[in-house]
């Protein structure tokens, strides 16, 4: 019988070496390939690389308690009306808070025709037409490199985090001084290009990983 236990014994080892190796194989072909995520990267900046200032409904109305309080309007319309992007005049505007009502003179700023080349639709993929909802859009992404992920998640819809430097192809104006100053976002935006990383989830599907932004 000792035999037939050495035996075993060499066998159980064996068995866990070659499952050992099955699943090493299997995580290796699980692995991506460092570009395997170019092309989704690619897809998600074409639908989504706009930077956009949340500036939707036009025109902007800048009351004086606005001003007062240095708001955001109150502060970067007037850089926007230096650089010929809005125009402006003065209104008198009627107010309802409650018990409060009544009229009070605003400054009203208006999109010149240079202004109005940066007004993109709410799909952010062409200028915006009839009715459509748009924003004020001033630079677009892309894709410079992808730095790293995370492990892909188990399971029939593996699922990781992609990290990635950019480009950006931003509106001339941005270079000035004051611009930069009353958008600070942006500012950093463009200091960090090539060289800050942005993240964004995806997707293993059947046509390539995907955002799951976009699903």
């Amino acid at each position: 019988m000792k035999p037939a236990a050495y035996l075993l014994l060499a066998v159980i080892p064996l068995i866990s070496l070659v499952s050992f190796g099955a699943q090493a194989v299997s995580r290796q072909r699980a692995e991506p390939d460092p570009h395997a995520f170019d092309a989704g990267v690619k897809a998600y900046l074409a639908q989504k690389g706009h930077v956009c200032l949340a500036k939707r409904n036009w025109p902007i109305d800048v009351a004086p308690d606005e001003e007062r309080m240095k708001q955001r309007d109150a502060v970067q319309m007037p850089v926007l009306k230096k650089l010929g992007l809005v125009s402006e005049t003065r209104v008198v505007a009627h107010f309802d808070k409650g018990k409060n009502t009544g009229e009070v003179v605003v400054r009203r700023f208006s999109l010149t025709r240079e202004g109005k080349k940066y007004l993109l639709s709410q799909n952010q993929a062409a200028p915006a037409v009839g009715g459509r909802k748009a924003d004020f859009c001033v630079a677009t992404v892309a894709l410079d490199k992808v730095t790293g992920w995370s492990a892909p998640s188990q399971g029939p819809r593996p699922e990781t985090t992609v990290r990635y430097t950019y480009r950006v192809k931003a509106a001339p104006w941005l270079k000035d001084k004051d611009a930069q100053r009353v958008f600070p976002m942006v500012a950093r935006l463009l200091a960090g290009e090539r060289s800050f990383e942005l993240q964004e989830r995806f997707v293993r599907t059947d046509k390539g990983w995907r955002a799951v932004d976009l699903m």
